[in-house]
């Protein structure tokens, strides 16, 4: 199993980022894309069972699923290494497993999922976990209703944006990298959350482009988990947005901008040739 006693350094983590992650064989997986729908539908329920024990996985914040489910290497709060357990370890017997904003559009996450079902178990860190008996589960996905109620709720209107003080800007290029949970700091790396590394001394945050509904979500959910002292105002820049591009940059500094990505800027400005 693995263990350690010393911090990660840099070159340690880069050495194990190239080394493949053991996932659950496609020698070992005997059924087709069919037979895993049907032993999945098998498992489904339309709602929580009772009298079951509920356990609820939202992956609305993971990266990776598959870490998130069968676990993977990662980080304590001294910087050392160990195997963080995934959600579907050491799970009580008649478990009802909650699938949240699961990706089941991906292939590779049903097939996985199936073929742990099939076997009764997975094997994770060089051990075997056994999954319990009577284990059922239900999907749970937000709707692009609800995804856009609770954006029209967070996003503040313009006139609360404050020019003068901190402010943090993100985009749809961005967004990816504050979904890292680790960072190097001097020689050694250290688990660490993005998102409130960049709000610090901010409690302002401006999304500067569009974002597409998984990018959202993730947004949200972040932002509700922040404690309350550290959850910024939100605002967004996009065209059809609330605010202009001079609440954020001074005029001479927008001509630059102008160049580069002329319709961009003339549509913040609601400017037309001739004008």
């Amino acid at each position: 199993m693995l263990k350690g006693s010393q911090a990660a350094n840099p070159d340690l983590w880069r050495r194990l980022g190239q080394m493949p992650e053991k996932r659950v064989a496609k020698t070992d997986h005997v059924a087709d894309s069919v037979m895993d729908e049907t032993l999945l539908a098998q498992h489904t329920t339309a709602s929580v069972v009772e009298n079951k024990t509920v356990v609820t996985i939202d992956f609305a914040t993971t990266g990776d699923w598959y870490p998130c489910l069968f676990g993977s290497i990662g980080l304590d709060e001294q910087g050392q290494l160990f195997f963080s357990e995934g959600a579907l370890a050491r799970l009580e017997d008649d478990t009802h497993l909650v699938f949240k904003n699961a990706p089941w559009k991906n292939p590779g996450f049903q097939e996985a999922l199936a073929t742990a079902l099939r076997k009764g178990g997975f094997e994770a860190n060089r051990q075997w976990v056994s999954l319990p008996t009577q284990i059922s589960f239900s999907r749970e996905e937000i709707t692009e209703t609800e995804l856009n109620a609770w954006k029209k709720q967070t996003i503040r209107e313009c006139e609360a944006f404050r020019p003068e003080r901190p402010f943090a800007c993100i985009n749809a290029h961005s967004i990816d990298s504050l979904k890292h949970r680790i960072r190097v700091e001097g020689t050694s790396v250290v688990p660490a959350n993005m998102l409130a590394n960049l709000l610090k001394g901010s409690n302002q945050l401006v999304i500067t482009s569009e974002l597409d509904e998984k990018q959202w979500l993730w947004l949200l959910t972040e932002l509700q988990q922040l404690p309350d002292g550290q959850r910024p105002l939100l605002f967004t820049s996009v065209a059809n947005g609330s605010l202009p591009l001079t609440a954020l940059f001074p005029l001479t500094a927008l001509f630059p901008l102008m160049a580069l990505f002329p319709l961009t800027v003339e549509k913040q400005f609601n400017l037309k040739k001739g004008h």
